[in-house]
């Protein structure tokens, strides 16, 4: 709890940076993320705990590599905007010009008529390129960290123990949902003892999954 309340403080104050402060959190969380991860394997050896593990990651070798996990997955989050926004522009360009876009009273029926429609479409077609993309990188940091993979092998290998324990993720992806809800009640608090468990299920899965003798 103490390491992610640091964490979200540093996300907040980095945040307020002008114009890159959200673009330097997602290029640096893969490397205090690994810190995390680290502390999680302090703890399951019997160490000691240490919040200085959050920022372990940035004095080794691997950094650069988890600075590029950041940057790839900026370049795919932005893909997946493409794609969505492309799409909703895609369909009411067409709908346009058979409807005639030139008169304003027929634009915004368009729009009244089919605009949730489209924008549900567009939103399902982003989830669906999402899905893969939260798969390859969800495990990456980890392979990154503790076996010393490079990037693309990480990300192969991460969507390739998702993929074969798809079921028990959907399940997961639900039952954290649920917990997500009930944690927001009592004015996001809950958050405060969730969000860490669900940052060491990371932890544990990857030992599940891919430490198997």
């Amino acid at each position: 709890v103490l390491m992610l309340v640091v964490l979200f403080a540093l996300i907040f104050l980095v945040a307020l940076i002008p114009f890159i402060g959200q673009l330097l959190i997602n290029v640096f969380y893969p490397v205090l993320f690994a810190g995390i991860l680290l502390a999680c394997r302090d703890l399951d050896a019997g160490k000691r705990f240490s919040i200085e593990r959050l920022f372990a990651r940035f004095s080794i070798p691997q950094r650069n590599r988890l600075l590029v996990l950041g940057v790839l997955y900026i370049a795919f989050s932005l893909l997946i905007l493409f794609i969505a926004v492309a799409f909703f522009g895609l369909i009411f360009g067409v709908a346009g010009m058979e409807g005639g876009f030139d008169d304003p009273a027929a634009a915004e029926q368009l729009m009244e008529s089919v605009g949730g429609t489209v924008f549900l479409l567009a939103a399902l077609i982003a989830l669906a390129v999402t899905i893969p993309v939260i798969m390859a990188f969800y495990f990456a940091p980890a392979l990154i960290t503790f076996n010393d993979l490079e990037v693309m092998q990480a990300l192969k290998l991460s969507f390739r123990g998702c993929l074969r324990n798809i079921m028990p993720f959907l399940l997961f992806g639900i039952l954290m949902i649920l917990l997500s809800i009930l944690a927001m009640i009592p004015l996001g608090l809950g958050m405060l003892i969730l969000a860490p468990v669900g940052m060491i299920s990371i932890y544990v899965c990857y030992k599940d999954i891919f430490l198997q003798e």
